[in-house]
C-alpha cells in the first residue's frame, strides 16, 4: 500500500459514512447473535445460516453448493 493510499483510508477512519457502516454491520451481528470472529452469516432461501470459525469454510461452501478449493488454491494447484 502506498503512502498515499495509507493516508487515504486513515482519513475516512473518522469520516461519518465509515462510522455508519460500522454501526450497521455491529447492529446487523448483535441482530444475528453473532458472538466472536470470524461470524459468516450465508442468507439462503430466505434462512440465515450462521457459522463461526474460519475451519467452517468448507461448510460453508457445502451449503452454498460450491467447490472449496482450499484457502489458497492457486498455489495448492502448482504442487
Amino acid at each position: 500500500m502506498s503512502n498515499e493510499e495509507f493516508n487515504d483510508v486513515m482519513a475516512k477512519l473518522n469520516s461519518d459514512e465509515v462510522k455508519s457502516k460500522l454501526k450497521e454491520a455491529t447492529n446487523y451481528a448483535v441482530e444475528c447473535e453473532a458472538f466472536g470472529v470470524p461470524t459468516t452469516v450465508v442468507h439462503l432461501n430466505n434462512h440465515k445460516h450462521m457459522f463461526f470459525g474460519s475451519d467452517r469454510f468448507p461448510l460453508i461452501a457445502q451449503e452454498l453448493e460450491e467447490e472449496w478449493k482450499g484457502p489458497v488454491p492457486d498455489k495448492l494447484s502448482k504442487l
